[in-house]
């Protein structure tokens, strides 16, 4: 978690952080509510 914060927190334009939307799912509203722009680029391929 320590790296993730710098990580984080150097960025001074633009930060990309891609997960996996289950690891999120709960917390997506929170991530908007502070600013964040939330892009979804999964694809469904089944049909």
């Amino acid at each position: 978690m320590k790296m993730m914060y710098v990580g984080f927190s150097r960025p001074t334009h633009l930060l990309c952080f891609a997960c996996l939307k289950e690891n999120v799912k709960d917390d997506i509203e929170l991530f908007r509510n502070a600013g964040w722009e939330i892009v979804d680029l999964q694809t469904n391929n089944e049909g």
